[in-house]
């Protein structure tokens, strides 16, 4: 990447994945039935997918690069403004 401008890593928190990932469908109650302990699954889960999520923000910082965390603060309208301004694009439209 030959500029940090040209790279955005969208992180959810720790709080906000165990909150919403649960709710994200049918699909995921799905998977967890088919474990002996569904909730032990949801937990291991949530921990691994929480672990790789610090990991990737801790090498994007470390590199001086810029990560954008999604915490449930704002909007998808709010997230989509900052990514686009992040870009420099107007009206959400990447430059032609």
């Amino acid at each position: 990447m030959c500029c940090p401008r040209h790279g955005l890593w969208v992180v959810p928190t720790e709080a906000f994945q165990r909150r919403r990932y649960p709710q994200r469908g049918a699909w995921v109650q799905g998977i967890l039935q088919q474990c002996a302990d569904p909730d032990a699954a949801l937990r291991n889960w949530m921990d691994r997918d929480v672990a790789f999520a610090r990991w990737v923000a801790g090498e994007v910082r470390a590199r001086g690069l810029r990560v954008m965390e999604v915490d449930g603060s704002r909007t998808i309208a709010q997230g989509a403004d900052e990514v686009a301004a992040h870009f420099g694009w107007n009206d959400h439209a990447p430059p032609a």
